[in-house]
């Protein structure tokens, strides 16, 4: 048996943000399916939202950023959000912060007998990407 895991991705971009919604394989119990979801969005620097991050260095750990999460406390997120991750290139400047949820809380139980794309996790990518256009057309 392979070490390699499958990933599937879709996404949907715009000139400052991307959102995308990811699907992969896990393990199953007798409550849970294999399949798990997240809905996530990359924000680029052009977007009003990346400098409402306030991504600041830690001086013990410069590769580890304190970050400010209050400007997505009204995103339309299953069950909040779950991921903040920022992304950066070897010399340490941010080229994109990710945030988003999984589905894979109590009484998420039906994502993970769910292998198709669509239903409500399409319906929460959508409205999303729909928050993050608002968000730049107000400079939020």
């Amino acid at each position: 048996m392979s070490n390699w895991s499958k990933k599937e991705v879709w996404s949907r971009r715009s000139g400052s943000f991307c959102v995308s919604v990811e699907h992969w394989r896990g393990g199953a119990d007798h409550e849970r399916g294999a399949d798990r979801w997240g809905v996530y969005a990359y924000v680029y620097p052009e977007h009003p939202l990346f400098k409402r991050f306030a991504l600041r260095p830690l001086a013990a750990r410069p590769d580890i950023y304190s970050i400010s999460e209050e400007c997505l406390f009204d995103a339309p997120l299953h069950r909040g959000c779950t991921l903040v991750r920022p992304h950066h290139k070897a010399d340490g400047t941010v080229t994109s912060v990710q945030f988003g949820a999984d589905y894979s809380h109590i009484d998420d139980d039906r994502f993970s007998h769910c292998s198709e794309f669509g239903g409500e996790v399409e319906r929460d990518a959508d409205a999303l990407f729909a928050w993050m256009i608002e968000a730049a057309r107000e400079g939020t």
